[in-house]
């Protein structure tokens, strides 16, 4: 094949995939992107997001747990009144440093994501040592409103849980 030709190849190739790319605005899971990068699917990003909160959750980081959550972002119980704004949450959860977490389930039954906006709701089990020594066990179901934020990382807008 000619230079002349295998030129012409490249360029129209290099156009169907740019096309390609811009039809979709992502990247499907496993393809290569930019730089050699995979990129990872909106979904699988907010797995990893519950992933963390569940981790600080078990680390009982009131401090790290609150930056989890927007600016605004608000924390409740279903028939409570929400505890809205990073600082509010903050300090809300440091009011249990005296309880010790000794397990925590997060598991999301669905995951959806569009643009920056993304939604979790799934079912929650948290085995906790209270300050009297004594254990408790609370399980129920979650809400989880996510927000992607201009610098990428994504944060809980709204998390809600109900106890059956």
């Amino acid at each position: 094949m000619s230079k002349a030709v295998l030129s012409i190849v490249r360029s129209r190739a290099l156009a169907l995939c740019s096309l390609a790319l811009l039809a979709t605005a992502t990247v499907a899971p496993g393809c290569t992107a930019s730089r050699g990068t995979v990129a990872t699917p909106p979904a699988a990003e907010l797995a990893a997001a519950l992933e963390n909160y569940r981790l600080l959750a078990v680390r009982s980081d009131a401090h790290a747990m609150a930056g989890e959550f927007t600016e605004q972002g608000s924390l409740a119980h279903k028939g409570q009144p929400p505890v809205v704004g990073r600082a509010a949450i903050e300090r809300f959860l440091a009011s249990f440093a005296a309880y010790r977490v000794v397990s925590e389930e997060l598991i999301a039954d669905t995951t959806t994501a569009t643009g920056a906006s993304g939604v979790q709701t799934g079912r929650y089990r948290q085995t906790v040592e209270t300050p009297a020594d004594g254990t408790v066990t609370v399980n129920g179901t979650f809400r989880a409103d996510w927000q992607r934020e201009p610098d990428g990382r994504w944060r809980l807008a709204r998390l809600e849980t109900a106890s059956p």
